[in-house]
């Protein structure tokens, strides 16, 4: 597991049934692939794929998320590879009426056999999207049990936070139950969640500019291994299914199984090199790919000669930003070509 907490003894029974309740409670297991080409077809492809083998037991299709992502000035938490945000449903896909706000830590990662990124999550619902207060965690989770959350708010606390840019989300989400006879692990359950994202970074920085600018967009496909029952699930008709509890090496067994099948989906596509997957298995976070998008424009405006110069990329920014939101979050594949935005790559 992704958290820091001390093990228990070995034979203290009572204090490892506390201790991996507490590892699974606050643990993401999740397999995340970019769309070569930000083709909006695949992702259209990739749920095709698992409704036609039956696979889907429910589903909502273009809800749309606004994200504030936060970190300290000199971006503190990134550079460690830690994330905090504050998310919410826009009401009729308006950007301007936030409802069920929560806000999410995302704390340190590592890399299973599967390739699906694990890492520590903690979420909780909070009152306010546009306030910049986290107390909803600590009223969630104890210092004493989750020392890693407080690693994130105790830099907080010490450093100050600020916005740095929105993620504007369009998602559906399907819920996979993989059978047995793909997974292999008898009487075991394995239930994932499919979600195909269509995604907008959007930076407010006046001090680059006094309207909303569009620094990246990219379109994303995650699956994420359900280990408890999911607190955003629409579907109130019969307890939310969850996957049997496995051991690391069964649930490495299973995402493995589910990362064939999403690749499979999404296809291919003709490239100059040659016949390529359409998805490209990714292990960079939203939120990391907001600040490189972000580093990104502050190095191209910095090699700029001259302030006209700086103008006339920012207000092209701000037109695809205005455009964007006007459409509802429509992205024909001509659009990701106005401005060449880079692919996020691995350190």
């Amino acid at each position: 597991m992704t958290n820091d907490h001390t093990p228990p003894a070995p034979g203290d029974l009572s204090l490892t049934a506390d201790f991996n309740q507490r590892s699974t409670d606050v643990c993401e297991v999740e397999l995340k692939y970019l769309v070569e080409n930000n083709d909006p077809q695949i992702l259209q492809n990739t749920a095709t794929y698992f409704k036609n083998k039956g696979w889907v037991l429910f589903e909502t299709v273009d809800r749309q998320l606004l994200s504030r992502q936060f970190d300290t000035a000199d971006m503190l938490l990134n550079k460690h590879g830690k994330s905090i945000r504050k998310r919410g449903n826009c009401q009729n896909n308006d950007i301007s009426t936030v409802t069920t706000p929560d806000v999410c830590v995302k704390a340190g990662k590592s890399i299973d056999d599967s390739n699906a990124v694990r890492r520590g999550e903690y979420e909780a619902r909070t009152q306010s999207f546009e306030d910049n207060n986290f107390d909803a965690l600590r009223t969630k989770y104890s210092r004493d049990k989750y020392p890693e959350l407080y690693e994130v708010l105790d830099i907080i606390d010490q450093n100050g936070v600020q916005e740095h840019f929105r993620i504007d989300c369009m998602r559906s989400r399907y819920l996979i139950e993989i059978p047995e006879s793909e997974h292999g692990i008898k009487g075991k359950r394995f239930i994932a969640e499919l979600e195909t994202d269509r995604v907008v970074f959007v930076t407010n920085d006046v001090t680059l500019h006094n309207n909303p600018i569009v620094i990246g967009l990219d379109l994303e496909v995650e699956s994420e291994m359900l280990t408890k029952p999911c607190a955003y699930n629409d579907d109130r008709t019969s307890a939310p299914p969850v996957s049997s509890p496995m051991t690391r090496v069964e649930g490495n067994q299973c995402m493995s199984v589910m990362n064939k099948h999403i690749l499979i989906a999404g296809g291919t596509y003709n490239a100059a090199a040659g016949t390529k997957n359409a998805l490209s298995p990714n292990i960079i976070s939203k939120s990391e790919r907001g600040f490189i998008y972000k580093q990104a424009l502050l190095d191209k405006l910095q090699m700029l000669s001259s302030p006209e110069e700086s103008q006339r990329i920012l207000e092209n920014y701000t037109a695809k930003a205005q455009r964007f939101h006007t459409l509802a979050h429509i992205i024909p594949p001509a659009d990701t070509r106005i401005i060449p935005f880079p692919v996020p790559q691995a350190a």
